[in-house]
């Protein structure tokens, strides 16, 4: 690289330095043609090696697939996925090989064998790279195996997390009543992404917590965070990693003040404190915490209400069986005083009727989730379906092919919302499925699916009793389609927003 940067300052100091945009032209174009056509050359064949798996052509050396599956990646991997039906597919993106995993029954295969089919290192690497851990922190102890990890796990495990459940219906509720209503039309997006954001930052660091003040830093950090993930070099993600630092800064801020913390940040922070962790490593992990939290639970409700707002029916019908759900409860539980929308984590705690609201939730999730469960294979070569996979390999259990494979499922781009109802308008629900996978599975299956379970559920029905929608159909941004960020972490981000005047229910 010296020597590489001493030749271009010599070129630099000489008068034959194109000055001009049209002395650059040609040269660099030579160059660009030059270097595509010697990866054509000498690549790898690619398609059908033996019993090894298919990789998708490339031509641009590290860049490889990266530009187009950034441009649509479900059309690219519909595609790949027609060209190699096998049910695994390589693919080159930003100077790494991934293998990923398209077929249900291959990817249930991983799913049981996880001493054959490991946790990835590369997920580790994700973490230093998204949130800037430290080494000492990350691979210093065994301190996130042997105890952040199980104390996030019991914390919201189904037992013990209803305390935080009731505290973010309980927040919500002071948000809804204090939250001025727009006079004007306003962004769906952002009156119901900011309204979750305020009531959850309570619910989890606490009523002091300043949630509105990280707003912006959180937006641009979570913008990019797939694309530090994926590899995308640092130099071209400046305004990601000031809104990083900016986040770490001010919860070393929280953490430095007296706060009220939930029982699960508190934890987490008693076992940091303990190691010890230095200020920096205790503010990456406060957004170690947050982030997979609001980068995907919100927006599961807000994909609820995009999918119905723009259907004839709007969101009527789930308001109507809420109603019904509602009445019913009172009357069968006399020892809770006023409205069940006051007991709302006790009425989903006594798992009511509601076979439209959960399909429309399940639809949803199928609909805009994208979650990558990556493995390592630790055996020399494993034979997985018609493929070799050799050791030390990358697996990406790829789940929205899954859902987006039209052998599983009718009308695949399609939002319908009675596609987990039985025939006879019941809940067909999805246990059990395994088909539907938007919380990933096997050993790395999403820990907080339960807690996002009833996040989504309280926060609709809060929304609905609450609020009416109209939508304003010439100003929202339409089509509303499936976006690329957060790609491979959960819920994508809608591309689109509706637009829409909110007045009290």
């Amino acid at each position: 690289m010296s020597s590489f940067s001493a030749t271009i300052a010599r070129i630099t100091e000489s008068e034959r330095w194109p000055k001009t945009p049209s002395e650059w032209a040609l040269p660099v174009a030579a160059a660009v043609a030059t270097g595509v056509a010697l990866n054509y050359i000498i690549r790898p064949s690619e398609g059908y090696p033996g019993d090894r798996p298919p990789v998708v052509s490339s031509w641009i050396p590290w860049v490889g697939s990266s530009w187009e599956i950034e441009k649509d990646p479900d059309a690219f991997f519909r595609q790949a996925e027609k060209d190699f039906p096998g049910g695994i597919i390589g693919v080159n993106s930003a100077g790494h090989k991934f293998y990923f995993v398209t077929s249900s029954s291959l990817i249930n295969q991983i799913y049981k064998q996880p001493k054959v089919y490991t946790l990835s290192p590369v997920q580790m690497g994700w973490a230093k790279a998204v949130f800037s851990l430290s080494d000492h922190a990350l691979f210093g102890s065994l301190v996130f195996p042997e105890r952040l990890a199980p104390h996030m796990d019991r914390s919201i495990a189904p037992k013990n997390m209803m305390g935080l459940i009731k505290s973010f219906e309980t927040h919500l509720r002071q948000e809804v009543q204090t939250r001025a209503v727009p006079w004007q039309s306003v962004s769906l997006q952002d009156f119901v992404i900011k309204l979750s954001y305020v009531a959850t930052g309570a619910a989890y660091f606490g009523p002091t917590f300043n949630a509105m003040g990280t707003w912006d830093a959180f937006k641009g950090f979570d913008e990019m965070v797939y694309k530090v993930a994926l590899g995308y070099p640092s130099s071209f993600l400046r305004n990601f990693v000031r809104c990083r630092e900016e986040l770490i800064n001010k919860f070393i801020a929280y953490l430095d003040k007296p706060h009220d913390a939930s029982e699960l940040i508190r934890g987490q922070e008693e076992i940091i404190r303990d190691v010890p962790f230095d200020k920096r490593d205790m503010g990456c992990m406060m957004l170690c915490a947050w982030w997979p939290m609001m980068a995907n639970v919100p927006w599961g409700t807000l994909w609820v209400l995009l999918n119905q707002l723009q259907r004839p029916e709007g969101v009527q019908p789930l308001i109507e069986e809420l109603a019904a759900a509602g009445k019913a409860w009172s009357a069968s539980h006399p020892e809770f005083v006023g409205p069940y929308t006051l007991h709302l984590t006790e009425f989903f705690q006594s798992n009511p009727s509601l076979p439209l609201i959960s399909s429309t939730i399940s639809e949803s999730l199928r609909y805009a989730t994208d979650s990558y469960s990556m493995r390592s294979v630790v055996e020399e070569e494993v034979q997985l379906g018609p493929y070799t996979i050799k050791k030390g390999e990358t697996l990406v259990c790829s789940t929205r092919s899954v859902h987006m494979d039209e052998n599983e499922f009718e009308d695949v781009r399609e939002y319908v919302p009675t596609r987990f109802m039985s025939d006879d308008g019941g809940a067909k629900g999805t246990e059990g499925n395994f088909k539907w996978m938007p919380f990933g599975g096997g050993v790395s299956i999403c820990s907080g699916r339960h807690f996002a379970n009833y996040h989504v559920k309280i926060f609709l029905a809060t929304l609905l009793t609450n609020f009416k929608f109209s939508v304003d159909a010439d100003k929202s941004q339409l089509p509303i389609t499936v976006g690329n960020i957060n790609r491979g972490f959960g819920l994508r981000r809608p591309k689109g927003d509706l637009s829409v005047k909110v007045t009290r229910a």
